[in-house]
């Protein structure tokens, strides 16, 4: 991507001098800045960069907010399965909506190969930067998990597993009075009943806070997500991992290692948060908690049972960022194009004779510039009605999500009141009927808490399903008009060409002020 250092227009293509004033072009450092991507999302600034690709703030026209957007590498989404599995990333974080976790709103690919996904812009820090200078009070610690939990208890109830839960992808928001964590990067997530990417016996996840079943390559439960979080929060109390060494070291010390007590590297920790971190990173899957709800009730009666104040990063996050080139909206191209054609015409009709393909070039001009403003207003109008109808969407998935939360925390206790009393049964004899009666009856509610979870899901598998319907041919309009606006533009650069290059050979003077040099100056994209 080029820009013209005198009229600000930009080009692509191998020219080095602008067809419209003769100026030179020179490259831009990042040509996706200033870009429209999907019709709607005005790249402004590059906030990071990644193994997996590259993340950049945007601002969403229609709706007028901020999002960032992911794009995968290049050299990694020529390959279909990775373009998959970057995609999965916004199937599995969108059907999750939750306060706890990182909004993902829109993907898709761009007409020249571009992947993308689009989530919500955070401003904040990430948990290994927060931790950094040393470990966190106890109370504070299990505050951020505690919110961790919530938001793998809502993964967890929709058959969706982080599989890389870990201080680089728990992130503290700036804007807030006392610490709101956000869960991010569900690239390596894995649904329950999807036909799966990667490869069996394959690894996947980060090795120091990797669960031993993980680190086998066996099948990801949702407790590897608990296991991983009990890694996390010993390193926020107490400084350090639990494993050190190369990676085959840390794995086999998962597999076979017990980890240190916390309170021998920071005394201050509290008893009961120890045994929770510890019970948290037990090798066997059914020695740690029952399921995330059961992790919440413990570190909810834990902060409970030791108040004290809340805290948050409190401190202004700077993000680094790539300054905006400048660029213009279809819409403002299209004012900015009539204005131009209309110099054109002034400076034409100053000569006695002009040539018919001057002035058909000039009708061309004018037939496109009209026709550029409305597939503007369409593009801008549909992209109003998608953003409104994903909205919408949204809190009627947040809504249920609730429902979904209450019932599974009373399906969670009605579960390990079931393997309680299935645990009694197996060691008593005396009152082995009355147990039995019991755990029938448990059992019957545990079971109308699951066909109502059920009924809840259905409506959800419904509501995202007529969802896509509704929203798949609005998506592939924006493409459409997108890729079209982008055409008419090209059409008005080449169409504008045989207009100054006729003014040129006119050797027309044209002051510094005049109606010609007031029109060729302005930047379109």
């Amino acid at each position: 991507m080029k820009v013209c250092e005198q009229c600000r227009a930009r080009f692509r293509g191998e020219q080095w001098t602008c067809p419209l004033d003769g100026a030179p072009l020179r490259e831009l450092p990042d040509p996706l800045i200033g870009r429209m991507v999907a019709g709607r999302y005005q790249i402004t600034s590059k906030i990071g960069a990644g193994g997996m690709g590259t993340v950049y703030r945007a601002r969403h026209e229609a709706a007028d907010r901020d999002v960032a957007v992911k794009f995968l590498a290049t050299e990694l989404a020529a390959d279909p399965t990775n373009r998959a599995r970057f995609l999965r990333e916004a199937k599995a974080a969108g059907r999750v909506n939750h306060e706890h976790i990182i909004d993902l709103t829109d993907s898709g690919e761009t007409d020249d190969g571009l992947v993308f996904l689009v989530m919500e812009y955070l401003d904040g820090l990430a948990l290994n930067a927060v931790i950094a200078p040393g470990p966190l009070s106890p109370r504070r610690a299990a505050n951020i998990a505690l919110q961790v939990a919530r938001a793998l208890s809502r993964a967890h109830d929709l058959d969706v597993i982080h599989r890389d839960i870990k201080p680089d992808n728990i992130f503290l928001l700036a804007d807030r009075p006392t610490d709101h964590v956000k869960v991010l990067d569900f690239g390596l997530a894995h649904m329950k009943g999807e036909l799966r990417l990667t490869m069996t016996g394959m690894v996947f996840g980060t090795p120091e806070y990797m669960a031993p079943e993980q680190a086998q390559g066996g099948p990801a439960s949702p407790s590897v997500d608990l296991y991983a979080l009990g890694c996390v929060l010993f390193e926020t109390l107490t400084g350090r991992i639990p494993f050190y060494g190369n990676t085959p070291d840390v794995i086999l010390q998962h597999l076979r290692a017990r980890p240190p007590r916390p309170s021998s590297l920071v005394p201050s920790i509290p008893p009961a948060l120890e045994d929770l971190v510890l019970k948290l990173l037990e090798k066997r899957p059914k020695d740690r908690h029952h399921d995330a709800h059961h992790l919440v009730e413990d570190l909810k009666a834990l902060l409970d049972e030791s108040p004290g104040s809340a805290a948050s990063i409190r401190a202004p996050i700077e993000s680094p960022v790539v300054s905006l080139e400048p660029t213009q909206e279809p819409s403002s191209a299209a004012s900015l194009w009539r204005e131009r054609i209309a110099g054109f015409r002034a400076a034409v009709e100053k000569h006695r004779s002009v040539p018919e393909a001057v002035a058909a070039a000039l009708r061309k001009l004018d037939e496109l510039t009209t026709a550029l403003t409305g597939h503007a207003q369409s593009l801008h109008e549909q992209s109003r009605t998608a953003s409104t109808r994903e909205d919408d969407a949204r809190e009627a998935r947040l809504q249920i999500g609730k429902a979904l939360d209450e019932l599974g925390r009373d399906e969670s206790r009605a579960d390990r009141s079931v393997q309680d009393l299935d645990t009694q049964i197996e060691g008593m004899t005396a009152q082995l009927q009355a147990l039995r009666t019991q755990r029938d009856a448990r059992d019957g509610e545990r079971a109308d808490l699951s066909f109502q979870i059920a009924q809840l899901k259905g409506r959800l598998g419904s509501l995202n399903a007529a969802s896509d319907v509704d929203l798949t041919p609005l998506r592939d309009e924006l493409s459409r008009l997108d890729t079209e606006v982008h055409q008419l533009l090209e059409a008005l650069v080449a169409g504008a060409e045989p207009v100054a290059r006729f003014l040129s050979e006119q050797s027309l003077s044209v002051e510094p002020n005049s109606v010609l040099d007031r029109t060729v100056r302005p930047a379109v994209e």
